[in-house]
């Protein structure tokens, strides 16, 4: 009596980005294509066999995108030739699987079935992931002539050269989506900011006049409202003790001295910003005009002053906009394209590495799906905190997107050890209960390190990989997992 079927199939190296890259593809259970229907019924055609399938290898199962010959739509991925194929990038040929002791007691073979001749060329992902087969199976043993391998060679290349292109397309689509998105914020913030300028530039600006010693002469309505003093109070006296910061009174006096005596000042008839203060001592940034005027040998000064301070507390609510994250307040993946660079400079300055680790929630998808986004949002908003909380100030907290998370530790040389240390402790943060509006929930947390070495020139994008795939590794490996471990 034959032993029982092996239940566990082989497995190429990195099933995890493997399994992920197929599911990016979204060609399982799809509809029959033609571009891929007219490939395997050629590849029947020229190798004169009665079954040809374009299979892609799923966790479990392997089921066909293409097929000839069969109306069987998937088999278990245990007992599938392709499971074997994708484990190397050369083509795979069974002249017989009854001979053959990997296959000789498979269902497909011992069964009713029958098959005894099978031969698969694997079709890779542009990042060299094996998603599947372009394969080629009959009910007798045959030999497979050296001609006939190329042209299933060639086939297969066609084939993903056609997956290859849909995942261009999809990566496009992604890109476009992001673009999209971000031109539509940049373009909020635009019109935001160009609703600012409209309001300041028809607003009336302040006029001040002074003469060459620097005493006012004028002072309109706009000056009264915007420095506080009126007309009256400010007429007759030096400026500099109006609405001239005190730490510039020097400088103030040395250029109305140089321009008496060289007629030169490199300030005048240029917008400049510049700090003012109020008569309560409160200050502002003004955007501010100076023009000389000089008749019968006598200097006068005119000055057009602009409160520009809403403008500027708008850029610096723009520019934070930008790089944080509207819900958590982290900072966002702009943010991030931004540290990693400078990371890498001050782990070079100072002869420091640092580390990037991955973060991704376990189990937030059930509590978004069972509470609402609300409650999703609560938890998302109580993570950021926590995370925050459990790290130094020196380091960094991005929210990358949905319910992934980077915290990129800085200031101190990270071993494994020394970065698995945080993560545990950034685990265990936030493992503790969350309480939403409507009941207590908890998340966990898989987290994937990545180390950058002082001296090292790896891209910040590489580094991002590597800490996703250390993450991805972690998720296989269970909840709260984390990886790499020190033995690895």
């Amino acid at each position: 009596m034959s032993a029982p079927f092996p239940s566990d199939p082989p497995l190429p190296a990195n099933e995890v980005g493997r399994i992920a890259a197929l599911h990016s593809l979204r060609l399982l259970d799809s509809a029959p294509e033609p571009e891929f229907d007219r490939i395997t019924r050629l590849a029947s055609r020229l190798l004169g066999v009665p079954v040809t399938l374009f299979s892609l290898v799923d966790r479990d199962r392997q089921w066909f995108k293409s097929r000839v010959g069969t109306a069987v739509e998937e088999t278990p991925r245990n007992i599938s030739f392709c499971t074997h194929a994708i484990l190397g990038r050369e083509p795979l040929v069974v002249h017989d699987a009854l001979r053959d002791p990997r296959f000789a007691d498979s269902p497909l073979v011992a069964g009713e079935l029958g098959l005894r001749f099978y031969a698969g060329v694997p079709i890779h992902t542009r990042d060299g992931h094996p998603i599947g087969t372009l394969c080629a199976m009959d009910t007798q043993p045959r030999e497979l002539a050296p001609e006939d391998v190329s042209a299933l060679k060639d086939l297969a290349a066609i084939v993903a050269d056609e997956v290859q292109r849909r995942e261009q397309l999809e990566t496009n689509r992604h890109l476009t989506a992001a673009i999209a998105r971000q031109q539509q914020a940049e373009a909020a913030l635009r019109a935001r900011e160009a609703e600012l300028s409209s309001i300041l530039e028809y607003a009336n600006d302040a006029y001040i006049g002074i003469d060459q010693g620097g005493r006012v002469t004028a002072w309109n309505r706009q000056a009264e409202r915007t420095f506080q003093w009126t007309a009256a109070e400010a007429t007759g006296r030096i400026l500099e003790d109006l609405i001239i910061p005190a730490g510039m009174h020097t400088r103030h006096e040395h250029g109305l001295a140089r321009y008496r005596a060289t007629r030169q000042a490199e300030v005048l008839g240029k917008r400049l910003e510049l700090p003012a203060v109020r008569k309560d001592g409160s200050t502002l940034t003004v955007e501010i005009r100076i023009h000389a005027n000089e008749v019968d040998g006598q200097l006068t000064f005119s000055a057009f002053l602009h409160d520009i301070s809403a403008r500027k507390e708008a850029e610096a609510r723009r520019d934070h906009d930008i790089r944080h994250d509207p819900l958590t307040g982290l900072l966002n993946r702009r943010a991030l394209e931004e540290l990693l660079p400078q990371a890498q400079a001050r782990s070079r300055r100072h002869g420091i590495g640092f580390a990037v680790l991955f973060i991704d929630l376990d189990g937030f998808k059930a509590i978004n799906d069972r509470l609402g986004h609300d409650a999703g949002d609560e938890v998302l908003q109580e993570v950021a905190r926590r995370l925050r909380d459990a790290v130094r100030q020196n380091d960094s907290v991005i929210r990358l997107a949905g319910d992934e998370f980077i915290v990129v530790l800085e200031g101190q040389p990270y071993t494994t050890a020394k970065a698995r240390t945080v993560a545990a402790k950034l685990i265990a943060a936030v493992s503790q209960p969350v309480a939403t509006a409507r009941q207590a929930v908890q998340v966990g947390a898989s987290i994937g390190i990545a180390l950058h070495g002082a001296g090292e020139l790896t891209a910040p994008a590489d580094l991002l990989r590597e800490a996703d795939r250390q993450m991805y590794l972690a998720k296989g490996a269970g909840r709260g997992s984390i990886r790499p471990t020190t033995e690895d």
